[in-house]
């Protein structure tokens, strides 16, 4: 019995909805690097080809995330963030980098990081975001 037969008979109509959603796109790594790149990025695929591309990334602590991309027929600028309290410090960290998609590249557009304590509060103009993957999906 194939699975959505046995969705159907067990009575899991959402898993089924969810599942089908899922299967009915093709998934393509459109950029990947373990390590991580903060420089301008050339995708393998141009961005409008794709119903939604996700975003993997990294910061510096390697703290890891990810953003899901929309509507991707025009230029968009989206950011990507990872905040996290370093247990050594005991300190807020806070890393953003603002990106622009635009056709097959994502580029720099601001960045920075700031880190706040009871005491102390220090903002930095560095680039601690690293993108790790992008996937695009598309029927």
């Amino acid at each position: 019995m194939d699975i959505k037969a046995y969705l159907d008979k067990i009575g899991l109509q959402h898993l089924k909805s969810i599942l089908s959603e899922k299967l009915a796109y093709t998934e393509t790594v459109l950029y990947e690097n373990a390590e991580g790149t903060r420089a301008d990025i050339t995708l393998t695929d141009d961005s409008t080809n794709y119903k939604y591309i996700d975003v993997f990334f990294k910061n510096g602590d390697d703290f890891n995330s990810f953003v899901r991309l929309t509507n991707l027929s025009t230029a968009q600028n989206f950011c990507l963030s990872t905040p996290f309290i370093n247990e050594n410090t005991l300190r807020l960290n806070f890393a953003s980098s603002i990106k622009k998609i635009q056709n097959n590249t994502i580029t720099n557009a601001y960045f920075g990081e700031a880190i706040i304590s009871s005491s102390v509060s220090e903002v930095y103009a560095e680039n601690n975001i690293y993108i790790t993957k992008v996937v695009g999906y598309k029927k």
